[in-house]
């Protein structure tokens, strides 16, 4: 009985695997199911090498698709700072011209101005020369005053 109980108490248990016993009688099978382990493990790893060097692959297309858009936005950006540059200088010359154009009108307008009063003042001292004249043939005798053309001043005479 005692064999019954050691028996028991060392009894192994089978393995299920594709219908290759485990004994140590059998050494040939753990090779080949040690072999078809390692395969699945170089496949494994063949498969995780293989998706890392894809993934590096779309980083490295992401990266170029990145760069392009961003030299294409600093292109536009450029060109359309180039075109309100330029808009930006036509209109400051616009202007500049509209300046210039009142500028020669004021000085225009200035000669104008002092012609009118340069006649103006010409036709007043025409006008107080003529009175003048008109005075001195028209009739000096009065009572002793007389007009003196020179210092523009009343003198009393007779002192």
């Amino acid at each position: 009985m005692n064999d019954t109980v050691t028996n028991g108490s060392k009894r192994k248990r089978r393995r299920k695997d594709d219908g290759i016993n485990n004994n140590n009688k059998n050494s040939g099978g753990d090779e080949s199911s040690e072999k078809k382990q390692g395969n699945k493990k170089k496949e494994g790893l063949k498969e995780i090498i293989t998706s890392l060097l894809l993934i590096d692959e779309q980083e490295k297309l992401d990266s170029e698709e990145w760069s392009k858009t961003q030299q294409e936005d600093k292109l536009l950006f450029d060109a359309n700072h180039k075109k309100k540059t330029r808009a930006m200088l036509d209109y400051y010359n616009k202007l500049q011209g509209s300046f210039d154009y009142l500028d020669q009108n004021d000085r225009g307008l200035r000669r104008r101005k002092s012609r009118a009063a340069a006649a103006t003042a010409a036709a007043v001292v025409t006008a107080v020369a003529g009175a003048e004249e008109e005075e001195e043939e028209g009739g000096g005798g009065g009572g002793g005053e007389s007009y003196n053309s020179d210092s523009s001043l009343f003198v009393k005479g007779g002192l």
